[in-house]
């Protein structure tokens, strides 16, 4: 029985052997509130690792009944998550590490939200954080008018749904709002991509990128550049916008004067969202919002003019 790190909230232990362990070894995790864990041990390591999203009073190894065990533990090591926060700066022990556990404490709504992060997450742990029917998008481009986005297709549990450094989009259902927005994004037991170097990445195609930020970005830094809304309008951010950490914004190479865009899903577009430029008086003088309601000049917001969508400042 291993204890004596119950005081920590969120931890990981490996416990290392003197020899390998054998096959078919699991481990028992009892939690504080009683209930109970059971992780597979690899076989034929010398080490093995089990990670926690909540309080634990002991952790023990288990062998099938017909099998005799007995098991030298040279030492075990305990483990700490690397916190994550939107409102603060990259952690700088971060670099060091090339395995760990994290803790990502951001906000997330329902809809669309943008999302980058500096490790993997395979498809087991992306659902169990956000909900089996939440999707994950990346960037694929912007031509005619279209920003382009494809949706992530996991086969296998262990398949990563989002690579490290890179944005990408992630479109949270109604019923999974509360699973993100009330509590902590938990990832045990990932890797780093390129050795943790600290950096800041964009998926780049034809001129045209979604760059993800791992701290919080001034109005000066996002000035012209575009962001997906949580209800899927892309918008032109303005002189004053800020963007917190673990997100991203667009640069699009979009001649002055061009089309209004929409978001375009798996081919898919999902409405006219930004023209460029302000808003002038229509033809016939008539401005409407979307409840089909008229508006006068100094309306603010999405209008329809001559029966196309445009947004208004």
């Amino acid at each position: 029985m291993i204890n004596g790190y119950e005081d920590q909230q969120y931890k990981a232990i490996i416990i290392h052997a003197v020899d390998k362990f054998p096959p078919n070894l699991r481990m028992k995790v009892v939690y504080e509130d009683d209930s109970v864990d059971d992780p597979a041990i690899p076989g034929f390591r010398k080490t093995a690792r089990v990670s926690f999203s909540k309080k634990y009073k002991y952790v023990s190894i288990i062998a099938p009944s017909a099998t005799k065990f007995t098991m030298d533990i040279d030492y075990v090591e305990c483990v700490p998550f690397t916190e994550l926060d939107e409102n603060s700066a990259f952690p700088s022990s971060f670099k060091e590490q090339e395995q760990g556990s994290f803790i990502l404490k951001r906000s997330f709504s329902k809809g669309w939200n943008s999302l980058f992060v500096p490790f993997y997450i395979p498809y087991n742990k992306f659902i169990e954080n956000f909900g089996e029917d939440t999707k994950a998008f990346k960037f694929a481009g912007y031509e005619d008018g279209h920003v382009k986005f494809e949706k992530v297709v996991a086969n296998y549990e262990w398949d990563y749904v989002v690579d490290c450094w890179r944005p990408y989009l992630v479109y949270i259902s109604d019923e999974n709002v509360p699973a993100v927005t009330d509590k902590q994004i938990v990832i045990a037991d990932t890797y780093i991509g390129m050795g943790g170097e600290l950096l800041t990445l964009s998926h780049t195609i034809n001129g045209s990128a979604f760059v993800g930020i791992w701290a919080p970005a001034s109005s000066e830094d996002l000035a012209g550049k575009y962001c997906v809304t949580n209800d899927g309008y892309v918008r032109k951010l303005g002189s004053s916008a800020t963007c917190l950490g673990y997100r991203g914004y667009l640069i699009l190479n979009e001649p002055s004067g061009s089309k209004p865009m929409s978001l375009m899903i798996d081919g898919v577009a999902t409405g006219i969202t930004q023209a460029q430029g302000e808003v002038s008086a229509p033809a016939n003088g008539i401005l409407y919002n979307l409840n089909g309601q008229r508006v006068n000049s100094n309306y603010k917001g999405v209008v329809v003019v001559n029966g196309k969508k445009a947004i208004k400042r």
